[in-house]
């Protein structure tokens, strides 16, 4: 297997962080330094799934997809109190290349704040990797409305006033 397009090799300490490729490839995997986190993979427009990543040192995002052009999407789910993730890019197989990505969306948001915006336990119960879902945040969610892309920076607890467990001021 060859390395496809390498997008970062920064870890992920923010909530969502995410990758993208445009190809034409039956099988689609990941080189992710991660144990910790749980990822949305968008395919097309199928409906989205969850990656729970292990230590394998390589995800099958995709696999047995018809011929022609795909659009994937790899979004982080989890805040950074689950771990740090490395990004290290797509793998194809021998002799395949991604394609040149579509052009960016016209218009771009970025959100910044706390649990509500990193997507803390919005998919019900207590805080786990189960029940966080970024992409599934408000920020994220009214940016697809408006076709617009997006970029959050958010963890859960720290305020741009105060922290979560700090004391007022007197």
């Amino acid at each position: 297997m060859s390395k496809g397009m390498l997008f970062c090799e920064t870890p992920s300490g923010v909530s969502p962080a995410s990758a993208s490729a445009h190809g034409e490839h039956p099988v689609v995997e990941v080189r992710l330094e991660d144990g910790f986190n749980d990822w949305t993979v968008l395919v097309d427009d199928e409906a989205p799934r969850t990656l729970a990543t292990s230590s394998a040192p390589v995800q099958v995002l995709a696999r047995g997809l018809s011929a022609g052009a795909h659009d994937l999407l790899l979004v982080r789910r989890t805040e950074p109190y689950f771990g740090e993730a490395v990004f290290r890019g797509f793998v194809l197989a021998d002799g395949e290349r991604l394609m040149p990505p579509p052009p960016p969306e016209a218009r771009r948001v970025e959100f910044i704040g706390d649990s509500i915006t990193a997507g803390f336990a919005d998919e019900g119960g207590p805080q786990s990797r189960a029940t966080e879902d970024g992409f599934s945040a408000f920020g994220p969610v009214a940016a697809r409305a408006l076709h617009a892309g997006w970029h959050v920076e958010a963890v859960s607890g720290i305020g741009v006033y105060r922290n979560l467990g700090d004391t007022l001021p007197p």
